[in-house]
């Protein structure tokens, strides 16, 4: 019985190799998934009911810890959604990346997909950001692993939200602030579901809507938010990236910013001179 659910998970991944570096697995123990012991470790089961969205459920993987998985699937519904998607099924609208807007950087197809960050969607697969780390998928073709933003969601689990996105690039967490502005001001009218939770204050349009973007993305300020929004408009890819590395702090990065482009190349060069 099992093995034949596991057999619609490889289906679904695509091949045995995927579904292992999806798990992070050697293609090996998906083998011997198949072959000889014919039931998935419950962990691995676990991790594949919750990259499907429930299509494979852990109960036929794995059916020994019945109240467990009643227990975590309570928690998990509490969390932000990660799943595994088909790259057709994310829709790229004219999101661009601010760093790499063409996709001239072949070495950043040697990096492994589970060794990058995930994609960042909405809750109907609209890309919020990370759309360079997208084309290096489409370049590999294979599933990926993303996380389903949603304002309303975002605000009843904040401090989930914050930990989830501390290890993404500053530009993307913008990304996700302006995402959260957009669905904050559209939720009166149109979509009931934005409403905001009980135990959440009332929101008026403007500085108290981008100060809670601001906090949901990880900044510590709305006036750091309002500094990175700004100078993504005028900022080389160059300085973008030096900031998304931490390497010139968004201050910083943002005076350099205010200079013409000529000089921003200018000072981005002399540093890179300096640091040699």
């Amino acid at each position: 019985m099992y093995d034949e659910f596991l057999f619609k998970a490889v289906k679904y991944f695509g091949s045995q190799k995927n579904l292992a570096s999806a798990l992070c697995v050697s293609q090996q123990a998906v083998n011997h998934w198949l072959n000889r012991s014919k039931k998935v470790p419950y962990l691995q089961a676990l991790k594949i009911d919750i990259y499907t969205e429930g299509k494979i459920r852990i109960e036929d993987l794995n059916d020994e810890e019945k109240e467990l998985t009643f227990l975590l699937k309570q928690k998990f519904s509490q969390k932000v959604p990660v799943v595994y998607l088909p790259l057709e099924k994310i829709v790229i609208g004219d999101k661009q990346c601010p760093i790499y807007p063409d996709f001239q950087t072949p070495h950043l197809v040697t990096v492994l997909p589970n060794q990058m960050l995930p994609i960042l969607v909405s809750d109907d697969n609209q890309l919020i950001a990370c759309e360079c780390r997208l084309r290096i998928y489409r370049s590999i073709d294979c599933k990926v692993k993303v996380y389903r933003l949603n304002a309303k969601n975002m605000l009843k689990t904040s401090a989930n939200v914050e930990n989830l996105l501390k290890d993404f690039p500053i530009s993307e967490r913008v990304a996700v602030g302006m995402f959260v502005e957009q669905e904050l001001g559209n939720r009166r009218g149109r979509r009931t579901d934005l409403e905001l939770p009980d135990n959440y204050p009332e929101v008026t349009a403007g500085n108290e809507t981008r100060e809670i973007a601001a906090r949901l993305a990880g900044f510590g300020s709305e006036y750091s938010y309002r500094q990175v929004k700004e100078l993504l408009k005028y900022a080389i890819p160059e300085l973008i990236k030096a900031m998304d590395d931490r390497l010139i702090t968004v201050s910083k990065a943002s005076q350099i910013a205010d200079l013409p482009e000529a000089e921003q190349y200018l000072f981005m060069a002399m540093r890179k001179q300096k640091n040699q």
